[in-house]
């Protein structure tokens, strides 16, 4: 498994990583101190860098499970609601920072290099899973051309 390391992003790698830890020690093998650099993905050309962040009027309102997940996608426009790519993080993470590219691909055929649109979102989502409901609270929309520059921002409860 440590040669795949290298081919995957940088979360989905670390996750792994762990695994592959564990293996090795079982084996008596010294465990891997980082990972491999292949694995700092390199952006691609169309990534994108995001900041999401809570309405402060919204926040003054609400309280929040800090271990809430907050999704952040890109998904083609008027295309499927599969995203193109996505990355999962907590509510007591905000406000985040954070690069969309190919290494956060949801499917393997169809990368964030490949697109030449997408519409950015971010949703808490209620009951923990990718699947969107009604009662999550999302961002506004933020329709970019790629690739984009600078930080694409978006507010959660923003449109409350």
């Amino acid at each position: 498994w440590e040669p795949l390391l290298s081919q995957l992003g940088p979360e989905a790698a670390a996750g792994l990583l762990e695994q592959v830890n564990e293996a090795r020690v079982e084996a008596g093998l010294e465990p891997l101190a980082e990972l491999p650099q292949a694995a700092e993905a390199e952006a691609s050309a169309n990534a994108v860098m995001v900041r999401v962040s809570l309405d402060p009027e919204f926040a003054s309102m609400v309280r929040l499970d800090p271990d809430a997940v907050v999704f952040v996608v890109a998904r083609v426009p008027d295309g499927s609601p599969m995203p193109v790519a996505a990355q999962r993080r907590l509510v007591r993470e905000l406000p985040l920072e954070l690069t969309l590219d190919d290494g956060d691909a949801v499917m393997p055929t169809q990368a964030l290099s490949a697109v030449r649109e997408v519409e950015l979102v971010a949703r808490i989502s209620s009951d923990g899973t990718a699947t969107a409901r009604s009662d999550d609270v999302t961002s506004p929309p933020v329709r970019v051309t790629l690739p984009v520059e600078g930080t694409v921002e978006l507010v959660l409860g923003a449109n409350r």
